[in-house]
């Protein structure tokens, strides 16, 4: 069931969504450098498969089901000599043939805005906004198995201004929010994380940049003694290693302050991008340190690494494949229980193919695994799927 917090804070993120795009648009919309297309497109897709664990519990409680879904997203791009925005806005549907869950349906918001104030002056908005069910596991602000409707958004402003040739500078705020419909899930999980960064790059070589960082972190639950005041220093380097391939790397130290005391950790991160050829590419990405512990109580702690591979390649003119490889091992510390590590093992892998420019098939299959000290938290999923889908 939908709660008025719940359409408030959706209300609130479209609402901010759509005020910062007018606000930057304006002057480009109306202005000299107007829009020189409009493009908009329509899709539907619909897919027809078989879930071993709808419910992602533990052996005792699984429950299997084919499933039906259905999605419809409205998308835009568009662009001027100085402004850029693509925006996607999806509404879909799950429904299991078996079984007694509750219905599954989502929507979600994607918005990216790009704006050259001048030569050395540009500014970036990026927005993504969702109401789902289920977990996310590429996301650290969720939890790793089905908890009910919730509520996620993530939104982030940043200013890259170029002070000479080699010294430039980024400054950033993000505002993060996430909010369960079951109370008792709330009760732990509800919060507001607000990010503020100050990054400083300097060219050394025409493929290389050094980069110096700060970043300070705030995060505000609804109900959990977990509040937080975060510190990260950080140094790394991006390289360009050829036109296709380049790296990102972060490495430091966060500290982390609650009302009980004060914890330290290494923080790392870092991304690998290969675009070998046309619609065919690869990345792999990398992170270390502390995350928001699913635990309540003003004495648990969550260190996480993660490390996900995602790659797209084009077999034919017409067919596609992708695969996706993702670990995750989490250190939970400070439960009345005692302390447990989690081991999360995710793939993904699927074929499209392009019957036309309008139509294309599809299919899948998705396996998530969770081993832990702790049985209850186990679990393992498998999903196959075939579909379709119409663009316009």
């Amino acid at each position: 069931m939908i709660t008025q917090k719940t359409i408030q804070l959706t209300a609130c993120a479209v609402v901010a969504a759509i005020t910062s795009t007018s606000t930057v648009m304006a002057q480009d919309v109306f202005g000299a450098d107007g829009f020189d297309n409009r493009p908009f497109s329509v899709s539907m897709e619909v897919r027809q498969g078989y879930d071993t664990n709808t419910r992602t519990t533990a052996d005792g409680n699984k429950q299997e089901s084919a499933f039906t879904t259905g999605s419809l997203t409205l998308g835009t791009v568009l662009g001027a000599r100085r402004t850029r925005l693509s925006a996607d806005l999806t509404g879909g549907l799950r429904y299991n043939w078996d079984g007694d869950q509750d219905d599954d349906y989502n929507i979600r918001l994607a918005l990216s805005l790009t704006h050259n104030v001048n030569r050395r002056l540009s500014l970036a908005l990026t927005t993504y906004t969702t109401y789902q069910i289920e977990p996310d596991f590429y996301d650290s602000l969720t939890l790793s198995r089905r908890s009910g409707h919730y509520f996620y958004s993530n939104s982030s402003l940043r200013a890259t201004y170029q002070w000479t040739n080699k010294f430039s500078t980024i400054t950033s705020y993000s505002l993060a929010a996430v909010m369960y419909e079951d109370s008792a899930v709330g009760a732990i999980e509800d919060r507001l994380e607000n990010i503020f960064s100050q990054e400083f790059r300097y060219l050394i070589l025409p493929t290389t940049v050094l980069v110096g960082e700060y970043r300070f972190a705030m995060v505000r639950y609804d109900v959990n003694d977990r509040d937080s005041d975060s510190h990260f220093f950080l140094a790394g380097v991006d390289h360009n290693f050829t036109p296709r391939l380049r790296a990102s790397l972060r490495g430091g130290v966060e500290i982390r302050d609650y009302d009980s005391g004060a914890e330290t950790s290494p923080y790392g991160e870092g991304t690998l991008t290969y675009n070998y050829g046309k619609g065919s590419s690869l990345r792999w990405i990398n992170r270390y340190g502390y995350e928001q512990s699913d635990l309540r109580g003003n004495s648990a702690t969550n260190l996480t690494f993660r490390s996900g591979l995602y790659a797209k390649q084009r077999l034919t003119a017409r067919i596609f494949a992708d695969l996706g490889i993702y670990y995750q091992n989490t250190k939970l510390e400070g439960r009345e229980n005692g302390d447990v590590t989690d081991d999360v093992i995710g793939a993904n892998a699927g074929l499209s193919y392009e019957i036309n420019r309008r139509f294309s098939v599809n299919a899948g299959y998705n396996f998530t695994t969770i081993s832990s000290d702790d049985a209850v938290r186990e679990y393992d999923r498998h999903m196959v799927y075939a579909g379709f889908q119409a663009s316009f």
